[in-house]
């Protein structure tokens, strides 16, 4: 990987209301596997599907080798009226319909999430939940599947493993 992309959605986020503390983490966690990656990390996204959507497919057009989204996976206006709808994955499904995806449903803590892993032409495109401890564990999962040559569905079972994992009462996981 020589050219990345990260990309943090959320209206909390891009107002200002919850800090991006992940992005540098997520960096530091690149740089560990890929040091001579260039990273870039985009300005903050609204929960709108077209704006992510774009923002997906100009990071493809530039040539990146990986697109990482950080929240909008959790489904937010599924589950309570005062929280936005989270559009990540089905902008990401717009544009890589043969996306692998997974949903975790927990017993507890972040009740819901799904990940997804696209590629198109020759970027790969990954979903990180918001919660920074599944992020982390999530992005691990799936940079030790891409450094083994992993498809699609392999990095995206083991991202949701791993995601899974963190949830303090566990849960399970559903192909979609």
């Amino acid at each position: 990987m020589r050219k990345i992309l990260i990309l943090p959605t959320g209206d909390e986020v891009f107002s200002g209301i919850i800090l991006d503390t992940n992005s540098p983490k997520i960096m530091a966690k690149i740089l560990e596997d890929y040091p001579a990656a260039q990273i870039t990390r985009a300005t903050p996204l609204k929960d709108r599907q077209a704006e992510i959507l774009n923002a997906l497919q100009i990071g493809v057009e530039a040539g990146n080798d990986l697109i990482i989204t950080i929240g909008g996976s959790g489904g937010g206006g599924k589950y309570s009226h005062s929280l936005a709808p989270d559009y990540t994955h089905e902008a990401i499904l717009q544009l890589a319909p043969d996306a692998a995806r997974i949903s975790i449903f927990g017993y507890n803590g972040h009740l819901w999430s799904k990940i997804v892993v696209g590629k198109v032409e020759q970027t790969l495109i990954i979903t990180l939940p918001g919660p920074q401890v599944e992020a982390l564990a999530g992005l691990s999962a799936g940079i030790e599947k891409i450094q083994a040559g992993n498809d699609v569905q392999r990095i995206c079972q083991a991202m949701a493993s791993a995601v899974l994992a963190q949830y303090p009462r566990g849960g399970h996981c559903q192909c979609s």
